[in-house]
């Protein structure tokens, strides 16, 4: 095999593995950590656990600039107890090279025991909250939590949610938080260690050539 050869193989590899030779999907991983700590005025929830589905979103505009929305999926958390926490990762693809994505997620659950009452439990907007309760209008459903814009070698901060048990008040039980990380691509593994070996040959002929 020829050094020229070698390299021209190289350069195709690097052309195509790059986002100007195809569509990059960027592996996203979110670390989430829920607590279920029933605080101040609220019902009394001891021996009570929590349990619900968490959801990520992303907003994009296109390559032709028509928005697309998609939702990467969504976890279904099993029972945590009341005092206890809970947590683990999720992984999904963005084309980070095609635009930067506006995250969301939302987190509809309940709080309940063996017998009734039980109690909704949403991930709920910090900036209506006052004294650890929920002012305004309760909502009917889990509202999407905006999150902040991830894009190429950047994610957004740590955001940390309330959590609120609904009845006919909205009361503190709890805390949720997202934080996000880029996974290298095993793509970009595989040029690099084809860069190394290529060099390492080169060398190894080089120094035969000369004895």
């Amino acid at each position: 095999m020829s050094r020229t050869w070698l390299f021209r193989v190289l350069a195709a590899l690097v052309l195509a593995l790059s986002p100007a030779g195809a569509a990059q999907a960027t592996l996203v991983r979110a670390d989430y950590a829920l607590t279920f700590v029933p605080e101040g005025s609220g019902p009394d929830l001891t021996g009570y656990t929590l349990g619900g589905t968490l959801a990520f979103f992303y907003y994009q505009f296109g390559r032709a600039g028509g928005p697309v929305q998609t939702s990467p999926g969504s976890l279904e958390i099993a029972g945590i107890a009341a005092g206890a926490s809970g947590g683990g990762a999720f992984l999904f693809d963005l084309d980070l090279g095609a635009r930067e994505a506006f995250l969301f997620l939302s987190f509809g659950g309940t709080a309940g025991n063996p017998g009734p009452p039980d109690y909704p439990v949403f991930a709920f907007w910090a900036g209506t909250v006052e004294g650890g309760e929920v002012v305004g209008e309760l909502p009917g459903t889990a509202p999407l939590i905006d999150l902040g814009v991830i894009s190429v070698g950047a994610n957004p901060g740590p955001p940390d949610m309330p959590l609120f048990a609904f009845g006919s008040s909205g009361h503190l039980v709890g805390s949720l938080s997202v934080t996000f990380s880029q996974v290298p691509e095993p793509a970009t593994a595989l040029v690099v260690a084809l860069g190394l070996a290529a060099l390492a040959w080169a060398g190894r002929r080089r120094s035969r050539a000369r004895r």
